[in-house]
């Protein structure tokens, strides 16, 4: 909008998509939706004029209640200044999202995860751009007290990129105890808990859960590989494919990423759990040395 008496432009409320707004050109009572702040103007009250100049996507409304918890939304455009309600987390089914939604809530009221200073992988902007993270809060007198703790969005963000790059894969959830990378504490935390490929199934075992929810340094792997990597060695666990290493029932699976040119490493507990997922050092030694071609092809992410 403009005023008519001294030009200022103003920015109009947030109105639902389905919201008609006047002609261009259109001049409203002053408050109609908005006032001139400016001087006399608050005085004499004159009238606002439409310009009908950029575009604010407004606030979603509420989703239906899902056990008690109704899950994030976003706006999604449909048509020119048309737009539709979508899950913001939309790759995390509704049910699982929504028991998670109120587990981490109550795990964040009573507590707060510190992350600065701690050895995560929650800084990486590949993994964790996130408009609705909480920013650091800096503290310029005492650089020892700047504050960034895990958030709701962060786990959320992460689990739902993973989710989007699962393939054909089926993933079953269920309530996990996590203990680890909480700064002390404990969590009853609905999670991924099996995994299905046309190559067989896994369990996944409590360590790679640990990391899902906040990754240790180095095991943020690219959400774009984590779960290929995943379902290649599954595939080649169910085949009786030794690993690269073998440690008691642990078999070690190399690969590569070469989005981030980084080898990641899948280690197979019992041929039926996936024990850790996390980018590997020891991987480019073994893929710089002499592979056959197939195999680079094969164990490309």
């Amino acid at each position: 909008f403009k005023c008519t008496r001294c030009n200022t432009e103003l920015v109009g409320p947030i109105v639902v998509p389905t919201f008609a707004p006047p002609k261009v050109g259109t001049k409203l009572g002053s408050g109609k939706p908005v006032a001139c702040p400016v001087g006399t103007c608050r005085i004499v009250k004159p009238q606002m004029e439409y310009t009908g100049t950029g575009d604010r996507i407004p606030n979603a409304p509420p989703l239906p209640q899902a056990q008690g918890k109704a899950l994030p939304q976003k706006w999604v455009p449909a048509a020119e200044g048309v737009y539709t309600a979508s899950q913001l987390y939309s790759h995390i089914p509704a049910i699982p999202q929504a028991a998670l939604i109120g587990q981490l809530e109550a795990l964040f009221t009573l507590h707060e995860i510190p992350l600065l200073g701690a050895v995560f992988d929650r800084f990486d902007a590949d993994n964790y751009v996130d408009q609705l993270d909480q920013p650091i809060v800096l503290d310029a007198n005492n650089p020892d007290d700047d504050a960034k703790h895990l958030t709701l969005p962060m786990v959320l963000h992460r689990l739902n990129a993973v989710m989007e790059n699962r393939g054909g894969a089926t993933i079953e959830w269920g309530v996990s105890t996590i203990d680890r990378n909480l700064n002390g504490q404990g969590a009853q935390l609905t999670l991924p808990s099996r995994i299905t490929t046309a190559n067989g199934n896994c369990r996944f075992h409590m360590e790679v859960l640990n990391d899902l929810v906040n990754p240790r340094g180095g095991h943020g792997v690219l959400p774009e590989a984590y779960f290929p990597a995943i379902s290649k060695a599954i595939a080649l666990s169910a085949a009786g494919t030794a690993g690269q290493t073998s440690q008691g029932p642990n078999e070690a699976y190399y690969f590569w990423s070469g989005t981030r040119n980084r080898g990641i490493n899948v280690v197979v507990k019992n041929r039926n759990q996936i024990l850790t997922v996390y980018y590997c050092n020891a991987v480019a030694a073994w893929w710089n040395g002499a592979l056959a071609p197939q195999l680079r092809l094969d164990r490309t992410v």
